[in-house]
């Protein structure tokens, strides 16, 4: 019977040539607001403030932690700045390069496609930042990194109003060099860390840089 009552009533749907089929409407969603940012910024807070404390109470009662330590410091603020840039890149390259093809006239069905490729092309990055880590040292690869990717943050914006083939190199050399810091930052901390406080000074150095990631995307 009830298959009967959704035939019965989809039929004159199917069946009348002139009926105008109703464009689909976008679902409004709420925006997010400062009280619930607030919230999650508490929560994640939680765990990188025990692990402060962690290490607070090493450097007070036991011995000197990395955190008191200039390089391992360095290291640190370094790899805060590479996570706030790494993340806000990757959450806002697909719109940018969607406007800027939208501006230049580019099928927009491209753009999804290439934004897709800005991202994993940092595998790349990766391997190589690696292979010469092993050869002239993890910070001044670290520094490299840094260098290119912050010169094509700088240069992409102007240049997309100028060139939409220059605008995707760029965003391709900016996808590998990115993220080709992140395992130098972290082999830097543990080579300028003591032998048996590698771990404590790695989870400080991640927990606080995906903490502020929060801040990135949102």
């Amino acid at each position: 019977a009830l298959r009967g009552r959704i035939e019965t009533a989809s039929t004159p749907m199917l069946a009348d040539p002139g009926a105008q089929t109703v464009a689909p409407t976008a679902v409004d969603v709420a925006p997010v607001d400062w009280a619930r940012r607030a919230r999650w910024l508490l929560l994640a807070a939680v765990p990188s403030g025990l692990l402060s404390a962690v290490t607070m109470f090493i450097a007070t009662d036991l011995v000197s932690a990395p955190l008191l330590w200039v390089a391992p410091l360095s290291i640190y603020l370094g790899y805060l700045g590479h996570m706030w840039e790494l993340y806000a890149m990757w959450s806002t390259i697909g719109l940018f390069l969607a406007e800027a093809g939208r501006r230049h006239g580019v099928v927009a069905a491209w753009v999804p496609f290439l934004a897709f490729l800005v991202i994993p092309v940092g595998a790349i990055g990766s391997v190589v930042a690696g292979i010469r880590a092993d050869q002239v040292g993890s910070a001044r690869v670290a520094m490299i990194a840094m260098a290119i990717s912050g010169t094509c943050a700088i240069v992409i914006g102007p240049l997309a109003t100028w060139s939409w083939g220059l605008t995707v190199l760029v965003a391709f050399v900016w996808g590998a060099s990115v993220v080709a810091d992140s395992a130098q930052f972290s082999a830097c901390v543990a080579d300028y860390s003591p032998r048996e406080y590698v771990g404590t000074a790695l989870t400080v150095q991640t927990a606080s840089g995906f903490l502020l990631t929060m801040l990135t995307i949102h």
